[in-house]
């Protein structure tokens, strides 16, 4: 029997290895939620079931254990924050969803690992013919994929709720997907006729998902483009056939049940030229039909230039992006327990003078921040989509409106842009941009211009959306479609205090009775390697030698508007880079009592913070040079 597998000595940030490497565990898992990676120590043998047990779980965090194989060597990676920013050859269960190089490539498959509870096991294998197949308390939840590559190692996510794990001894060698599920205590081989069956039955299911997944991506083809086909295949066949009319799009639609028989009679190959390429079976052949098939071509070339090619979102897109309406709605996954991951981006470039126009269909109210739109040079078929379009602050070419500021490669250009503020539309509202010929950008709130957001903008570029917090779904809209929205309600103009969108933060009129000012102190509730003392006036960090994080302080009440909030350098040591962080957040002590972040640069809402000297909101940089570096201020040696 071969020896149980161990986990490679490469792992994430946060991981410690015991038992043999046999066990991985998460460190400071109520604080942190990623760095949670490990790796098998060997590439994975096929038909080898690479089978772990949930030890230990919190409830912190939403998400839990992901699994999947990879062809990355963990001897030469560069271990991402968590498995689904793994790339070139990786496969990764995460809840219901199979990635695949952190895109979605199936969405509702086998049980929820999120639903797992400790003790509850999980595996994956690969076969001999390239199917990856996940297991859950060895249950077989079928093929995810049949195109895995090898070698394959495997890959566990100690992510959110999931802490600690161990490698389970399945005892003996799984046979394939040979695993017969209601005898898996019993070892009889399986009788051949069986395997014949099986390899029958699979292969007709194959071809089966295969024939539906051809037929769901000709149904996304809109009436026009079927009805170009049906007039480039009738050139190719006999030409004594009369003309099919792709005028009239609407009632002439192949949608019709009279219209689908002719499409598809015209689509079948004939008897002299079915074993012909498709590509074939479409070329002229007389000077008659050349004639004829330069014809339909024109008017293939004059149809793409406005229906076919109208704008809808790229495939390719954030790893929690789910697509639909043929590629003109996007909407993100689980958006009440994730927030970015959520970027989407159009299919083509925008040309100039082009609106591109997006309604927002659905917000949910549990985070703070909403939907960024803008433009970018990079290509969506070459793109690593980042978590969020404030993280390519190392790239040129972006340029985002979000809130009421612009953004250029993720530094703030523009602190006050137009009337309204983008956290605050509400669902149905439209936000459009056109990048004229001159190169100036312009954006659009229900239809009104909000003026030059941006001039000298390189060209080609792509629109982009950023689904980030609230923003959930929204559609591409079309302004020649009948129900386009030509009268909508106005949006209320940008609030001119921040707290406007949080009244309950401060209670104006019960400031202005107030004789006495209740002064500003630190909370009791802070970070784990912090400490408040002297009356909650003077907090620090008893260990400051040894730990250099987890030394979050917040103020016990909400600033009131117009007051200073200011503090005193009383201690400092040499050993650590870096210094110290101050800002405002939107969360309360309560909100974070049970996760408070190691720093608060790792929160990603609703929170700014100077750090250095620049200014972050959400964990992005908006300023880059700003006022003087903390990284340089002294202990001040007055004292009151």
């Amino acid at each position: 029997m071969a020896a149980l597998p161990q986990f490679h000595s490469k792992t994430g940030s946060l991981i410690s290895l015991s038992n043999n490497n046999r066990t991985a565990q998460r460190n400071q898992p109520t604080q942190e939620f990623n760095n949670g990676v490990v790796l098998s120590a060997e590439p994975l043998r096929d038909n080898q079931l690479f089978e772990v047990k949930i030890v230990k779980k919190v409830n912190s965090w939403s998400g839990s254990i992901e699994i999947g194989i990879t062809t990355c060597n963990p001897d030469t990676l560069t271990l991402p924050l968590s498995a689904t920013g793994l790339r070139d050859g990786t496969w990764v269960m995460s809840g219901t969803s199979v990635l695949r190089d952190g895109h979605t490539a199936t969405e509702e498959y086998g049980r929820d690992l999120d639903q797992l509870k400790e003790g509850d096991r999980v595996g994956v294998m690969r076969n001999g013919q390239g199917e990856v197949h996940f297991y859950i308390n060895g249950r077989d939840q079928g093929v995810a994929t049949s195109s895995a590559q090898t070698p394959v190692w495997a890959v566990v996510d100690l992510y959110g709720k999931c802490s600690q794990v161990s490698i389970y001894d399945p005892g003996s060698p799984v046979m394939g997907n040979r695993i017969t599920q209601m005898s898996q205590n019993v070892s009889a081989p399986v009788p051949l006729t069986c395997q014949i069956a099986n390899d029958l039955a699979n292969e007709f299911l194959t071809e089966l998902s295969n024939q539906i997944a051809n037929d769901l991506a000709s149904a996304r083809q809109s009436n026009e483009v079927r009805e170009v086909v049906a007039a480039v295949v009738s050139s190719a066949s006999t030409m004594s056939e009369p003309p099919v009319s792709i005028a009239n799009t609407g009632n002439n639609s192949p949608n019709r049940p009279s219209e689908r028989s002719i499409f598809n009679e015209r689509l079948s190959p004939s008897s002299s030229n079915e074993r012909l390429p498709f590509a074939d079976r479409l070329s002229p052949n007389t000077p008659s039909e050349r004639m004829a098939y330069n014809e339909r071509l024109n008017i293939l070339s004059s149809m793409t230039s406005s229906t076919h090619n109208a704008l809808t979102f790229h495939e390719r897109c954030g790893s929690l992006i789910k697509l639909s309406n043929g590629l003109r709605t996007a909407e993100r996954r689980r958006p009440m327990e994730e927030f970015n991951n959520g970027v989407v981006m159009t299919s083509r470039p925008i040309r100039n003078d082009e609106l591109f126009e997006i309604r927002l269909d659905r917000l949910v109210d549990k985070w703070s921040g909403s939907i960024e739109v803008g433009i970018t040079t990079h290509n969506p078929a070459e793109l690593d989509f980042p978590a969020t379009m404030t993280n390519m602050r190392s790239r040129s070419g972006t340029i985002m409106m979000s809130g009421c500021g612009i953004l250029t490669n993720g530094k703030g250009t523009r602190r006050e842009y137009g009337q309204f503020n983008l956290d605050e539309l509400t669902e149905g509202d439209r936000i459009g941009l056109i990048r004229n010929s001159e190169g100036c950008l312009h954006y659009f709130i229900n239809g009104s211009d909000q003026g030059l957001a941006a001039s000298n903008c390189p060209s080609p570029v792509w629109g982009v959306v950023d689904l980030y917090g609230m923003a959930v779904k929204v559609t591409i809209l079309d302004r020649q479609d009948p129900s386009y929205p030509n009268n909508p309600p106005a949006p209320e103009r940008r609030a001119n205090s921040l707290f406007r969108h949080y009244p309950d933060l401060y209670d104006e009129e019960a400031l202005e009775e107030e004789d006495e000012v209740e002064k500003l102190t630190f909370h009791p509730k802070c970070g784990s390697h912090a400490a408040v003392i002297n009356h909650q006036r003077t907090a620090h960090r008893p260990n400051a030698i040894n730990d250099f994080n987890n030394g979050v302080v917040m103020t016990s009440r909400p600033l009131r508007p117009g007051e200073m909030f200011e503090v005193r350098l009383d201690k400092m040591v040499n050993k650590w880079a870096g210094s110290i962080e101050i800002g405002v957040t939107l969360h309360t002590t309560q909100s974070l009592e049970s996760s408070f972040p190691s720093t608060m640069t790792n929160i990603r809402s609703g929170t700014w913070m100077m750090t250095g000297n620049g200014v972050m909101h959400n964990g992005a940089t908006v300023v880059d040079e700003y006022g003087h570096n903390l990284d340089r201020l002294k202990v001040c040696w007055f004292q009151e």
